[in-house]
């Protein structure tokens, strides 16, 4: 579920500003939460593009990560880079949260005319 350049910052994941080490986590809540949100983040994601987790964008191509203030952005990975390049995509806005039991994500995809 984690692209490749999250797995990698597994030690140290930034999570909205403060890190976050997974590994270190005792409260398992907090990690199926954050997890939650990336699935919600992603799966919105393909929405916003019309495609689904097909023509080459996966799971483990989309990365959701954070700015300095900690605002989410999206980085898009091999196919799904190129495939967001052909359409014309020319940046992705993404809003996360969640509340008790439920994760959400809205996208908007802003693409040239």
């Amino acid at each position: 579920m984690l692209a490749p350049h999250e797995l990698e910052n597994l030690p140290l994941f930034p999570y909205a500003g403060p890190t976050l080490s997974l590994k270190r986590e005792k409260d398992s809540k907090v990690i199926v939460k954050l997890l939650a949100k990336r699935f919600a983040a992603k799966e919105a994601i393909v929405k916003a593009l019309g495609t689904g987790f097909q023509e080459g964008i996966w799971l483990t191509n989309l990365e959701i990560s954070h700015n300095a203030l900690g605002k989410p952005i999206v980085v898009y990975h091999d196919a799904a880079l190129d495939f967001i390049t052909k359409l014309g995509v020319c940046g992705t806005e993404i809003s996360i949260s969640d509340e008790k039991d439920f994760a959400v994500a809205f996208v908007i995809v802003l693409k040239r005319v």
